[in-house]
């Protein structure tokens, strides 16, 4: 297929550039769900240490308190992960105010994170056979739930691109 030249008829031509621009998407994409991953398995794990060393938190209160900060300590992680790999950002002299949109954005994830696994921990009954492992089946909820506000907002708001160039050939 040629660079401008509709596949469909009435279908728009499509370029290098939109090409280009579905191939960073999907990149980014897995990128981020990997990055994802490794930051849940942080926030699991230091959720699943506060929760066996202390001996509470299974639910309640000690558990949106453990869940808050084992989802602090991936953050962080997840930062640093997203800057210098997902998104690749090079971005010289702007570190201050896109650490700034990062927090805002990832608060909005939290508070969906959080929120929705502590309900879950707390209001719904675990299914039989599922109660030791029912903070974590919450935990992963509430991932889940504030998986897709955190790319787009890390996306489009914290990491954006760069305006792709318009090609030069015709």
């Amino acid at each position: 297929m040629r660079t401008g030249v509709p596949t469909e008829p009435g279908a728009a031509p499509v370029t290098s550039s939109a090409r280009c621009s579905v191939a960073t998407f999907a990149l980014q994409l897995k990128r981020f769900l990997l990055v994802g991953c490794i930051n849940t398995i942080l926030d699991l794990g230091v959720l699943n240490l506060l929760i066996g060393f202390t001996r509470v938190g299974q639910r309640g209160p000690w558990f949106t308190l453990f869940k808050a900060v084992s989802f602090s300590v991936a953050l962080v992680n997840s930062y640093f992960m997203n800057h210098g790999w997902t998104f690749r950002d090079r971005t010289k002299g702007r570190s201050v105010v896109q650490a700034g949109h990062f927090v805002i954005v990832s608060l909005v994830g939290a508070f969906l994170n959080v929120s929705s696994s502590s309900y879950i921990a707390t209001f719904v009954p675990p299914a039989a056979g599922a109660e030791k492992y029912w903070p974590t089946i919450a935990a992963l909820a509430g991932a889940v739930c504030g998986l897709g506000c955190n790319f787009i907002g890390y996306r489009h708001v914290v990491f954006p691109s760069r305006r792709a160039q318009p090609d030069s050939a015709a």
